[in-house]
């Protein structure tokens, strides 16, 4: 099983049955390398066909004559190589091993005001393309690899990363932002966990608009702090 932490307007948006995803360019990742532009590419991929010709080809003409020869043909490959890598456009959905990491809590979920939702099994997630655990590394690989690398800094997150079809990417607007979403399976949620700040009414309210999407069989927690140690506990299993 895996969790996604969740702030307020995670939450509202888990209310209209959709989920948050990102696009790579929306990652909060200052390391990511997104792939060069189609000119630069162009340029590229000429060059690598290029020295590929027999020796005798090569001596025949120059890069710049064979550069030439191509251009006829720009175009055309220019569009082949903006559709061929669709990872730019894939959404992610960061989703991670353990739903009481204090650091998720207070970065992801709004300081314990937000809660965590258990998903299973994630792999037949509508549009899945690929699910990867995210390695930790002082090395920084290249594009695409780099969308599954972080520092070792982060390596207490636990992070797994689920790759979704590029159709699968919604425009939503919430709370005067436009945000990147996708339908959320609701068939494939597992559990809760609210975090301990939520308010009362808050979670009665969460709970009423999940049961009236006929949402069955939900393990529903409430998170206290564990008195003496420096941790957070499910408190109260309810039930819908």
């Amino acid at each position: 099983m895996l969790y996604s932490y969740l702030d307020q307007t995670g939450i509202a948006l888990l209310l209209q049955g959709a989920l948050r995803c990102f696009k790579p360019q929306q990652l909060d990742d200052p390391w990511l390398e997104l792939p060069s532009d189609t000119a630069a590419s162009f340029e590229s991929l000429l060059e690598q066909q290029y020295q590929q010709l027999p020796a005798n080809m090569r001596e025949l003409m120059d890069f710049n004559f064979f550069c030439q020869q191509a251009e006829s043909k720009r175009a055309q490959i220019e569009q082949q190589l903006s559709q061929g890598d669709d990872q730019v456009q894939r959404p992610i959905i960061r989703l991670f091993e353990q739903p009481n990491n204090l650091q998720l809590w207070q970065r992801l979920a709004q300081n314990h005001q937000g809660m965590v939702v258990g998903f299973e099994p994630v792999e037949q997630w509508p549009g899945a393309m690929a699910l990867k655990q995210v390695c930790y590394d002082r090395q920084r690989p290249k594009w695409p690899q780099q969308l599954f690398f972080q520092p070792p800094e982060f390596s207490s997150d636990k992070e797994w990363r689920l790759q979704l079809a590029p159709q699968s990417a919604l425009s939503q607007k919430v709370e005067q932002q436009t945000l990147t979403t996708t339908q959320l399976p609701l068939t494939q949620i597992d559990c809760l966990f609210f975090g301990y700040k939520m308010p009362s009414d808050v979670i009665r309210h969460i709970i009423t608009s999940l049961a009236s999407q006929n949402i069955e069989s939900l393990r529903l927690f409430r998170c206290k702090v564990q008195a003496g140690s420096y941790s957070i506990i499910p408190d109260k299993n309810l039930r819908l």
